[in-house]
């Protein structure tokens, strides 16, 4: 459970879901504007990415150590043997949370990096200089983490966890996103979260009113 919430955690204290991914999605648009001091940033807005950008570089680290944090879990908890999980479902159900963290920060990786090495491990066999994989293994790894999650994270009930609805938005988004986008699974699975008790706001300016 301390190993879970490590990897929660992550998401909090890098800067990647804190403001980072702002400045390399939304901040690069045209309805948005990045107001700040930090002359990288202002390269980004003007669309010139580098790889010596120290927000490029920061997203990237941050996005790893994530991938790490949920591999740390997925290589640990199948060899626990803890009497405390007899006849309950709570040690499927981390490492379901897990298989969709890894998921959410692959597809964070492979939507701003394309191909990247598909890293499943801690150990990784030691093979510590992977080469990269092709989007589509990345975006194979992705549905496969997630289809885990569906099966065997915990219901909706705890929104601010890994839950199955979450599993089946990032799949809607995965299959609209992917090379070759499939919109029977992106409707299918939106339909799933909106089964599930999800709607969308009715008025569009309350994304934005807090």
């Amino acid at each position: 459970e301390n190993e879970l919430t490590g990897a929660y955690s992550r998401l909090a204290t890098n800067s990647y879901f804190q403001y980072n991914r702002y400045y390399i999605t939304e901040g690069i648009n045209d309805s948005h504007y990045v107001n700040g001091d930090n002359p990288q940033e202002w390269l980004i807005e003007n669309f010139k990415f580098d790889a010596s950008n120290g927000v490029i570089q920061g997203c990237y680290t941050d996005l790893w150590s994530n991938v790490s944090a949920a591999n740390a879990v997925l290589s640990d908890v199948p060899n626990i043997v803890d009497s405390k999980w007899n006849g309950t479902t709570r040690k499927e159900q981390i490492l379901a949370e897990a298989s969709f963290l890894r998921a959410l920060n692959y597809y964070e990786l492979v939507t701003q990096y394309g191909g990247v090495p598909i890293i499943t491990s801690i150990s990784q066999g030691g093979n510590y200089y992977p080469a990269r994989n092709t989007e589509q293994e990345v975006y194979a790894q992705i549905i496969a983490d997630c289809q885990v999650a569906i099966e065997k994270a915990p219901d909706a009930s705890n929104k601010f966890k890994a839950n199955k609805m979450a599993a089946n938005a990032l799949l809607a988004k995965v299959y609209a996103t992917m090379p070759n986008p499939d919109w029977t699974k992106v409707n299918q699975y939106c339909d799933v979260v909106i089964g599930g008790g999800y709607t969308l706001l009715p008025t569009f300016d309350h994304l934005f009113d807090n």
